[in-house]
C-alpha cells in the first residue's frame, strides 16, 4: 500500500511506545477541546514542548494519516469530529441559500478570519466547494 511518499504493507499497524501513545491521547484530546477554534501549530508545539518536536510532528502525522486530524492548512489541523459537522453544516447552508459567502460563513460558525479563510480553502481543496468571485457554490459531482 502506498501513502503519498511513503510504502508498506497493507497488514501494517504503526505501534507506538507508551510515551508516544500518551502524546498521541494528549493531542487528540487537545484538538477536540479546541473545537473549531483550533490552535496554530506553534500554539501545539508550545504546549507539547515536553516531548522532543519531531515527535510531536510524527504524532501529528499519524493523526493525520489515521484520519484523527485533518490538515487545513500549513498551520491548521483539526480533529475529524470537529471539521465533519462544519462541512454538512456549510453543504446544508448552500444547498438552502444557493451560495455561501466569507462573511455568511464567519456568521455561520462565529469564527474569525484567522480560521474562516483556510477552511473555506480547504473545502475549494477538496473539492466540496468551488469558489466564483467572493462566493462559494457546491461542486457539482461529475
Amino acid at each position: 500500500m502506498q501513502e503519498e511518499s511513503v510504502i508498506r504493507m497493507a497488514s501494517h499497524q504503526v505501534a507506538l511506545k507508551a510515551d508516544e501513545q500518551k502524546l498521541q491521547r494528549e493531542l487528540e484530546r487537545w484538538y477536540k477541546e479546541k473545537g473549531l477554534s483550533t490552535p496554530t501549530l506553534k500554539e501545539t508545539m508550545d504546549r507539547f514542548s515536553d516531548y522532543p518536536t519531531s515527535l510531536v510532528k510524527d504524532v501529528i502525522g499519524l493523526l493525520q494519516r489515521e484520519g484523527q486530524l485533518v490538515k487545513v492548512s500549513e498551520t491548521l489541523y483539526y480533529a475529524q469530529e470537529i471539521i465533519a459537522p462544519l462541512i454538512a453544516s456549510v453543504k446544508r447552508t448552500i444547498e438552502e441559500e444557493g451560495e455561501i459567502d466569507a462573511p455568511r460563513f464567519k456568521a455561520l460558525t462565529g469564527l474569525t478570519r484567522k480560521f474562516s479563510i483556510p477552511i473555506l480553502e480547504y473545502l475549494d481543496r477538496i473539492k466540496v466547494t468551488m469558489r466564483i468571485g467572493d462566493k462559494r457554490v457546491l461542486r457539482r459531482k461529475s
